[in-house]
This record gives structure tokens, sequence and C-alpha cells, in this order.
């Protein structure tokens, strides 16, 4: 039996390694098992942990190793019920008891002794070994789990801060392999590439694997990335290794998506069936969303210099095709731009023939490969592929498709090329029809035509349509049918803004395009009604062509026009008494809604000019209905603003608009360091007068008071309607000493002019003017507060008697006097 002295040194050095940090799971339960085989006087102390791990036991001599596997069985026992227990067999007892955490079970603990007379069972000290025991375990599992969680934080932080500095897609894929296989410990990981628009998936990298990826193919050859994508989240599958090996693994496959949109898919997989644990399952997820992150970003930029290619590349064609007039020079011209931009081997433009213009066709070819004829045949194939609504051709492989060799046009000129051949083709849609086609086709690049591809293509085909369409018009109806479609045009600038300033800059500028014309300008009549003001001009500004007319010079064309309301065409080097102006033709036409006269239209052009066309009066004047309506509309609109902001009875600015001028001049003042201020004004007797004289000559009688009350003030000020007889003024660019300078003046003119001329009130009411003031910035710095403060101000001067201006700073003052006073 061990001495007292050996079990408490035993006892100290157990519970030292328990405490103590830095110290191995081995040696700390090592060193309880040792204390516990001393201070049990055992034969045998056992741990045996949960999950079928291998037991820890200390025996007092080799001779008790059957009394060690008897007790290991004892407390299996133990670890299936989850109760203490004890048992005697052989001379030996066997006690054990669970090592719990909480509610959970981490092992059971046990001593094999000899039964000794009166001895009751180990009790408390086999509970305070177990309890220690948990201890330790439970320390660990923490630490296991801190540390756990750092790695994951480290790893998601290393993801990261790499994708964060890379727009490279698969740089960030590459960054995601590389952490979950150090992470999770994934020995196969493979990334695909996703395209929304035609549902294919692509390998592009791999990390365990020994045999290239496949080839761009449909999802619906892969069953797990199906189901992920329908999921939308994680998915699990079973599959066999590669190399034909018959050790199973399961696969796992997360999504690579942000918001609804796919960028990819990750698929990993450890060998032999694996479990993830919640902690590797929410690193796994954040990972996928962090590259789903930085692929969305850099899809961004991409779409965004994608979008800037494909308007730059449009802007260049429209820039190369403006003003050309002939089909096949806008159809070579354009193969030409489209053919060495892509850098393409082939590039076909294809006009169908429409009613009496005949087809057209035009090839660029690379320089060195053969030339193809015009007039080779197109594939009847090629030409109904695009014919449906919304169609394109795009084939990255044609050897690869069934009807790939049907849709090659010149099969024998492409037969040379490098493989794989690639064909996309667009239609090109005119007014809602099939009016032909572009296509090219390039060699040895099966991914050269993708989405970005076919839009800028598609972007290609609506230019080219305007362009070729342009160019029938001219050559079948020069101008009329030109300008009617043109006019349809016109009409989407016209009635999308209530601006007449705009409305008659567009006329101007429109009439120039439609009419061939050296100059436009829209005239009407000043305030006076004694000239005609030109309020808008387009095209060449001439040092002869006035701003203003006078209506004396009646034979001007212009002047004509307004007083006969007609349309005038006339060449005014042929008028006598018109100098100015010399050398021009003019051609006017009144612009008018209904009888309502709202302006003239002219146009002029250079007498070395053609001459006008016979109908050049029903087109400007076609242009100019569809100016009135906008010009009347706008004035509509104008008027509606007006009554929203303005008071029905004094024709002021109501409370609303004054408060948002209020807000306004805040803003500005606060930006330019200025101050303003605002007076809540009341009208003393105003209520009873007119209450007294009745409804008519009530509503005369305000309509004069805010009169008066707009006089006594300075022009620059606001004075607003608020409500009965309460009225607003705005005093800007003035701090309080002068707003009551300001109020005093305001106060002196009202009443003066109510002596001067007495207005017709009730004999025995007086008018007197009371008001409340609140200044920015010393008072408040918003609209809502000053506009407050003035309220209060002016029910204090109410109190005071009528007559008082009271400011809001002077009751704040009072305020902080009465409560600094001693009570």
């Amino acid at each position: 039996m061990a001495s007292a002295t050996v079990v408490q040194l035993a006892l100290l050095k157990a519970f030292e390694g328990a405490f103590r940090e830095g110290v191995l799971l081995d040696q700390s339960l090592g060193a309880i098992l040792d204390s516990a085989l001393a201070f049990f006087d055992a034969s045998a102390v056992a741990l045996l942990p949960s999950g079928d791990g291998p037991p820890t036991s200390r025996l007092a001599s080799r001779e008790e190793a059957a009394a060690a596997d008897r007790l290991e069985a004892h407390l299996r026992g133990i670890l299936k019920t989850g109760r203490p227990g004890d048992v005697v067999e052989s001379g030996l007892g066997f006690h054990g008891i669970p090592v719990r955490v909480n509610d959970l079970v981490l092992g059971a603990f046990g001593a094999a002794m000899s039964p000794r007379d009166g001895y009751q069972g180990p009790g408390e000290a086999m509970r305070l070994y177990a309890r220690t025991i948990s201890h330790v375990l439970e320390r660990e599992r923490t630490l296991a789990t801190l540390l756990k969680r750092r790695e994951e934080a480290t790893a998601l932080y290393d993801l990261a801060a790499g994708v964060f500095h890379s727009l490279n897609a698969n740089e960030v894929i590459q960054l995601t392999i590389s952490s979950l296989s150090r992470e999770l410990g994934f020995d196969r990981v493979k990334a695909y590439r996703y395209e929304v628009e035609t549902g294919e998936i692509e390998e592009i990298l791999s990390q365990g694997e020994t045999h290239p990826g496949a080839a761009r193919r449909s999802i619906d050859s892969e069953d797990i990335l199906i189901r992920c994508l329908g999921a939308r989240g994680p998915v699990f599958d079973d599959a066999e290794a590669s190399g034909g090996m018959s050790r199973e693994r399961r696969q796992m496959a997360l999504p690579i998506q942000a918001g609804w949109t796919v960028f990819g898919f990750l698929v990993m997989s450890r060998r032999g069936s694996f479990v993830l644990t919640v902690q590797e399952m929410r690193l796994a997820n954040e990972l996928a969303k962090i590259t789903a992150g930085a692929l969305e970003r850099a899809r961004l930029v991409d779409l965004e210099r994608l979008n800037r290619e494909q308007l730059e590349l449009a802007k260049e064609l429209r820039a190369a095709l403006a003003g050309l007039t002939e089909v096949s020079t806008v159809l070579s011209r354009a193969a030409e731009r489209v053919g060495r931009h892509f850098d393409v081997e082939v590039c076909l433009l294809r006009l169908y023939p429409q009613g009496d213009h005949p087809g057209a066709t035009s090839f660029h070819v690379r320089p060195g490969r053969q030339s193809i004829s015009a007039d080779t045949e197109i594939p009847q194939l090629l030409i109904d592929r695009l014919a449906p609504e919304g169609s394109h051709v795009l084939v990255p492989d044609v050897a690869a498709d069934k009807d790939g060799p049907s849709l090659l046009f010149a099969p024998a000129a492409l037969r040379d090329l490098e493989r794989p051949i690639s064909l996309l083709a667009v239609p090109i849609l005119s007014h809602g029809t099939h009016a032909g086609m572009i296509a090219v086709v390039a060699a040895g690049n099966a991914r050269q035509f993708g989405p970005a591809t076919l839009r800028a293509f598609k972007a290609l085909a609506t230019e080219l349509a305007l362009a070729a369409g342009s160019a029938r018009l001219f050559e079948r109806e020069r101008e009329s049918v030109r300008f009617l479609d043109r006019l349809q045009e016109i009409g989407q600038p016209l009635f999308s803004t209530f601006d007449a300033p705009r409305i008659k800059q567009i006329l101007c500028q429109e009439a120039l395009s439609l009419v061939g014309a050296t100059s436009a300008h829209f005239w009407q009549t000043e305030s006076q009604g004694k000239a005609l003001l030109a309020s808008a001009r387009a095209g060449e500004r001439r040092a002869d062509v006035p701003r203003s007319l006078p209506l004396e010079r009646a034979t001007h064309p212009i002047v004509r026009a307004f007083t006969e309301r007609k349309t005038i065409v006339a060449e005014e080097a042929g008028l006598s008494g018109t100098p100015s102006g010399a050398g021009l033709r003019w051609a006017v036409v009144p612009v008018a809604f209904q009888d309502q006269l709202l302006g003239l239209l002219s146009v002029g052009r250079l007498l070395d000019a053609p001459p006008w066309d016979s109908s050049i009066g029903a087109r400007l004047g076609l242009l100019a209905e569809k100016g009135a309506i906008a010009l009347h509309n706008a004035r509509l609109m104008a008027m509606i603003e007006h009554q929203t902001e303005r008071d029905s009875q004094t024709g002021l600015s109501n409370r609303r608009a004054v408060l948002r001028r209020l807000d306004s001049e805040v803003r500005r003042a606060e930006r330019n360091g200025q101050s303003l201020a605002i007076a809540h004004v009341r009208i003393d007797g105003l209520s009873q007068a007119i209450e007294h004289l009745g409804d008519d000559s009530g509503d005369a009688l305000l309509l004069k008071v805010s009169a008066r009350l707009m006089w006594s003030t300075r022009a620059m000020n606001l004075v607003g309607r608020d409500k009965f007889d309460c009225f607003w003024i705005l005093i800007f660019d003035a701090n309080r000493t002068q707003a009551q300078r300001a109020m005093q003046n305001i106060q002196q003119n009202f009443e003066a002019s109510l002596n001067d001329e007495p207005l017709e009130t009730a004999a025995s009411v007086p008018l007197k003017l009371t008001a409340g003031v609140s200044c920015y910035p010393e008072d408040a710095f918003g609209a809502d507060d000053l506009v407050r403060d003035a309220e209060q101000a002016l029910e204090a001067a109410s109190g005071f008697g009528v007559g008082r201006v009271v400011f809001f700073g002077e009751l704040a003052e009072a305020a902080a006097t009465d409560a600094a006073e001693p009570a």
C-alpha cells in the first residue's frame, strides 16, 4: 500500500499537469491516472474515451493485465448505459463512472481494487476524478475549436485578400481550390465554368486529377451539377474513383453564385466516404461566397469593358457608314470593318430583296485567303435558322454539329482552314422584318465566339440595318419616305420633355436634317409685341440673319408668315427692302395649336444650293404640328406646376413652395456663409374684416392686403400665404440685426400704405402687422426648425399685444435668464 506522502505527491503532480497550459493531453491524463492508481491503491485504473477510441490505463504490476482487460469491458458497459456502476468478480471490485461535459458523455473512468472491510466503493473520490478529467477534455476540445476557427478565419482572410487584388476569374478559382485542399483536406477538387445563355459547362481547373478535363458540354451530362443548380446549394453524391479503383468516393458540389447568377461549380471529394463537420461545411460555403463575390466584381468590370467596346465599335461603324447612299458601298465597307476588327477568316453581309430593291451580298476575306464571289449561293438552311424572331446561329465547331457543314457558305473556299471552324450569324432587322444577315467564320479557336461576341454582332446588325435602310430609302424616295421615318423618330424626344426651350431647339435641329437647310430658327413675339425674336437657332450662324425682326418689315417672309398665319416659301434676295438676310431662300411655317399661334419655324438655304422642293411646306407643316403639340403640353405642365405652388386666393406662393424655397436657401447660405431670416406674419383684424364684408368683398380685401404686404418689402424677398390671415416673408442675406431693421421697414411701409389709401374694412377693425421671426444661423440650422421657431415667436408676439414683432432668439435668451435666476 502506498504511503500517504506518495499519494499526496502523485495528486499534486496530477493537478499541476491538469491545470498547466501547454501540457499535452496524454501527459495530463497520464498524471491523473498515476495519481488515481496511488490514491485508490488499485490494481488498475483506466479511461475509455467514447467513439471506439483506445483506452488509457495504468497497472500496479504486470500481473494485473487481466484486471485491466476486465476493467475495460466494465467501462464499455458504463459508456452504453451512461450511469456509474460497480461489480465484484474474482476477488476484485470494478468501479466505473461516466465522464461528462454538460450532457455529453466523453468517456468512462474506472478502477479495479481489492474490496476491504467496511469499504462502500470509491464514491465522491471517483466523481472528483471524473470531473477533473472532464475539465481537461473540455479545455482541449475548446482549444481545438478555437484553433479550427482560427484556421478557418485565416483561410477566408487569405482567399479574400487574394481575390481582392485579382480580377482574373481563373486566379480566383485557383485560390479557392487551394484553400479547399489545404484547409479541408480534399484530395480532388474540380472547378467548372457555367454559361447561362447556352446551358453549357466546361472544366477549367482541377486539382488531384491525372487526366485532362473534358471539353465544353451540356450541363445535362453531369447529374450532380443539375441537382446543384436546382438546389442553389450544396449537394452530395457517390462516385467511383478515377483509374478504375474500387474504393468509393463521396462527392460534394457547391455552386459559385452571387444572387441568382451562377458562375460555375466546385466538385470536391476525399478518398472513402466522408462527413463534414458544421465548421467545415461553413468554411466551404464561405469560400464559395467569397469566390462568387470576386467573380461578380470581375464580371461587372468585364461587362462594362465589353459594353464600352461594343459602343465604341458601333460608333466607329456608324461613323464609317454615315453619308453613304449606295447599298453596295455600305455593305462592302461594313464587311471590311467587321472582318478586320474581329480578325475572322470571312465576313458575309447579305441583304434580302425587298419590294423593288434587289438583294445584295458582300464578302470580306482575310488577306492571303482565296477570294469569294459576291454571287455565291447562301445556304437556305442558314437563312431558315435566322428566320424566327430573336434567333441566331452560334456553332463553335462546325464539324461537331449535325447541321454544321450544311450551314457553311462557300465550303470550297473554307476547306483548307485550320480546325475547328466556327460560325456566327445574326439577322439584320429593319422595322421588325428580316432584311438580311451578317455572318462570320473563324478558324482554329472554338472559344472565339461567345455570348459577348454575339451581343456585339447584334448591335452591329442594328447599325447596319439603319445604314442600309437609309441607303435604300435614298435610292427609292430620297426625301419623302426618309422624312416620314425621321419625323416619327423626332416625336419621341419632343413628347418626352416638357421643357419649352429644349423643344424649340429640337425643332430647329431636326428641321436642318429633314429639309437640308443651312440654318433654322424659332421665332416668337417679344413682350411688347413690336418685333419677332429668335428664341432658338441651329445650323450655320450668318451675320446677315438678325436675332430680332421688327414687324414693320412687312415684306420679310418671316413677318409675312406671322401676319398672314400661313406658310411662306420665298427667296429673300428677290424681295425689295430686305437687305438683311439677302442670299438666303426662306421657308417659314406657323407653329399653332388649334387657333393659338405659339411661334414660327423658319429654315434658310443658300441661293447656290438646290431650290426648295414643292413639298417643303407640307413637310415643315408636319414637323410644326408635332412641335405645337409638344409646346402646348409644356405650357399645360407649367400651368399645373404653377398652380400647385400658388395660393388660389392671393396668387402668392403657398406654404409648400415657401418651405421648398427656404430649404434650398438654407443649403445655399450654408455653402456661402450667408444669413437669412423667415418671418411668420399675421395681419390682425383681417379675419374680422373679411367676416364683416362677406365672401365677395372679403376675397377682394384679402387680395389687396396681400398686394400691400408685397409692396411693403424688398422685391428680392419672397412673400407667401400660410392660412387664414397669416403670411410668410423670406428675408434674404440678413442676420438678426438686419432682419430687425427689415421688419421695422415692412411695418412702417404697410401702415403708411393704409394711411395713404385706406382699405374698405369694418370701421372699428384696424389692420395691424404682428410677426415672429427666426434667423439662420443664430436660431436654427434647418428649414423645419426655422419654421417652427418663427411660429413659436408669433405665438409669443400675440401674447404681448397687437402689432408686436418678436424674434425667437429673444425668447431663448429670456428663457435662459429665467432659468439662471434663483427661485
